[in-house]
C-alpha cells in the first residue's frame, strides 16, 4: 500500500529503515515529548521495526505504520492505531531536519480516508501539553481539544507531564471518489442500475479497473455510508476545440441502493460531480435518464439540470 501526496510518498515501513527510522527515533532532543521514544540503543528501533513489519503482513493489522519519503528519502513516520472499537489514533515523528515546513500535516491529512475506510468512528491524537507543535497539526487536521487534564507517565528520567487529547467526530457518510477497494463493492452496486450481472473478476476485468482509475478525466463518485458504498454517479470530462477550447462533462451510471433512496445520497454524488467538472474548467454538464417518471424527472431538476435546452438522441451500439 503506497500513498502519494503533493510533495511526500507513503509507504510500508520496514526492517531495511532501520537506519534512516533510528536517526529520529534515537534523537532524544528531537523526541523530547513523544511518550515511546527516545529509542537508546538501535536494537530497541531494530525490534520495533520487526513489529510493524509483521503487523503489515497480517490481514487485519492492529495498527500502520508509514515510513514518510521525500524526493526518495525517508524523513519520518506516520501511523494509525486501531484504539478501541471506533477510535483511530494517528501519530507521527519527523527527522528534525524537516521539521516546519508541513509534511506531517500533509502525511497525516493523506490518512484520513484510509481512517474513515477503517471503520472510524472518531480520530484521536494524544500530546504532551507542552507540545505546541503537535497541537497544531491536531488542529489542521480538524481535530478539537477534547481534554487537557490527562496525565502522560513517561517510563524514563522525564517523570510525569500534563497530557492533551484531539479528537474529530467522523461522519459516517463520506463522497469521495473510486478507489482500487472499491471495485466489488461498486459492481455491487450496479445490480441495481439496469439489471447488470456482477462480471467475473478476471484479469481483463482488472485490467478494465486500472484503465478506469487511471484516466485523469475518468471519475467514479461514491458515498460510502458506515463503509458501505451505497450510491455513485461517473462524470467524464471530454476535452473540446470549442467554447474557448473549455471542456464539457457527461454524467451517467447514477444509481442508489434500493434501501437507502430517500436520503439525499444521490443529489450529493450529483453536486460532487458538478465540482469536479467546474473544478476541470467545463462550461456545462449534461446527463440523460431513461426513466419517464415525474419524480426522476424532477430530481434532476432540482440538481440543477433542465430539459429544454437540449434535445437528446440514442443510438444503440
Amino acid at each position: 500500500m503506497q500513498i502519494k501526496t503533493e510533495r511526500l510518498l507513503l509507504r510500508p515501513i520496514s526492517t531495511s529503515d532501520l537506519q534512516t527510522t533510528h536517526a529520529y527515533a534515537g534523537d532524544i532532543e528531537n523526541t523530547e515529548y513523544m511518550l515511546y521514544l527516545p529509542n537508546r540503543t538501535i536494537e530497541k528501533t531494530e525490534k520495533f521495526l520487526a513489529r510493524a513489519s509483521a503487523e503489515w503482513a497480517k490481514e487485519a493489522p492492529s495498527f500502520y505504520e508509514f515510513a514518510i519519503e521525500l524526493s526518495g528519502k525517508h524523513i519520518g513516520a506516520v501511523s494509525l492505531y486501531l484504539e478501541h472499537p471506533g477510535d483511530i489514533e494517528f501519530g507521527w515523528v519527523l527527522n528534525c531536519e524537516y521539521c516546519g515546513y508541513g509534511y506531517a500535516t500533509e502525511a497525516a491529512l493523506a490518512l484520513k480516508p484510509l481512517a474513515i475506510r477503517l471503520g472510524a468512528k472518531r480520530l484521536i491524537a494524544h500530546c504532551d501539553a507542552r507540545n505546541e507543535p503537535s497541537k497544531r497539526v491536531m488542529e489542521k487536521l480538524g481535530m478539537t481539544l477534547f481534554s487537557s487534564n490527562g496525565i502522560r507517565y513517561y517510563p524514563d528520567e522525564r517523570g510525569d507531564a500534563p497530557e492533551c487529547m484531539y479528537s474529530l467526530e467522523i461522519d459516517p457518510v463520506v463522497i469521495r471518489e473510486a478507489v482500487p477497494q472499491d471495485l466489488q463493492a461498486l459492481l455491487g452496486l450496479y445490480t441495481y442500475l439496469h439489471d447488470n450481472a456482477i462480471p467475473k473478476n478476471n484479469e481483463a476485468l482488472q485490467k478494465l479497473w486500472g484503465e478506469i482509475l487511471v484516466d485523469p478525466n475518468h471519475h467514479i463518485v461514491v458515498v460510502s455510508d458506515n463503509n458501505a458504498i451505497v450510491s455513485s454517479c461517473v462524470v467524464l470530462i471530454v476535452p473540446n476545440l470549442t467554447h474557448n477550447q473549455r471542456p464539457y462533462a457527461l454524467v451517467e451510471n447514477v444509481v442508489t441502493h434500493p434501501n437507502h433512496r430517500g436520503k439525499g445520497y444521490a443529489t450529493r454524488t450529483l453536486d460532487f460531480a458538478r465540482d469536479i467538472a467546474v473544478g476541470c474548467g467545463c462550461y456545462k454538464i449534461m446527463l440523460m435518464t431513461g426513466s419517464k417518471k415525474d419524480e426522476t424527472l424532477r430530481f434532476y431538476e432540482r440538481a440543477g439540470y433542465n430539459q429544454g435546452d437540449k434535445t437528446a438522441f440514442v443510438q444503440w451500439l
